[in-house]
Parts: structure tokens; sequence; C-alpha cells
């Protein structure tokens, strides 16, 4: 039987040109590739254009990935080919990683979104999306 303490690893693969594949490179690969410096144990993951993201056991949200419009949500513009943590956020139940923005789900079911919005704004950090 399998340890329950035993970290699930995630593995991604495909196009990799902004770090969207969490390896610490940029080289795009068609076998799986383990992602690097997880947090945790994963729950959830959501792969939007360029940029990945995975819920952690513990709540936490980690992005990884090109980060021009704030799409990693760890209040900085800087790409990474690595698992950055989203600022702000321990009580993820769920993440969505879309075109040039991600949104997540927390346990008491407020919506955050960060990243370029539709109006072209743009927040690096998580934000509340009211009316939810």
């Amino acid at each position: 039987m399998r340890d329950p303490t035993e970290r699930r690893r995630l593995y991604c693969w495909g196009d990799n040109g902004d770090g969207q594949l969490g390896n610490g490179v940029t080289n795009t690969s068609s076998p799986p590739v383990a992602v690097q410096g997880l947090g945790g144990a994963v729950v959830g993951v959501s792969a939007g254009l360029d940029q990945t993201c995975a819920v952690l056991a513990d709540g936490h949200i980690q992005c990884w990935g090109y980060n021009a419009w704030g799409a990693l949500g760890n209040g900085t513009l800087v790409s990474s080919s690595v698992p950055v943590t989203v600022s702000d956020v321990s009580d993820a139940v769920a993440v969505s990683a879309g075109y040039t923005h991600t949104c997540a789900v927390t346990s008491t079911g407020r919506v955050l979104c960060w990243g370029q919005g539709l109006d072209y704004a743009m927040v690096s950090k998580p934000v509340e999306v009211p009316g939810f």
C-alpha cells in the first residue's frame, strides 16, 4: 500500500517555450517531465496558454510559465520555469488557468482571479471577483 504522506508527483509534457512544463528549462518535451519544486501534494491542476497551476493539498496554489500579464499571481511580472506560490491564497479548492489570466475557487466559495482581464486591466496578485 502506498504511504499516504508520500508526495504525489506531477508530470507535464508538450510546448515549453515559456517554462510552462515546470522542470526548470524551456525545452519542449514529448515524454512527460516531472515538475520541479512543488511545495506539497497536488490535488488539482490546470494548464493555460503559457502557464500551468496546481492546487496543493494545503490549499496553496503554485504556478509556473509566462508571467508578462501577471498570470502566475505572485505579485511580479517575472516568468518562472519552476513553481512559484500565488500570493495571499491558502484555502483554494480549484484553479483554472486561462489565456492570460488564472482564477481559483476557495473553500469558502470566494472566486479570485489574477492576470489580464477582458478590459485589458492587469493584476499580478489575486483579487476577489464580486457577485459570487
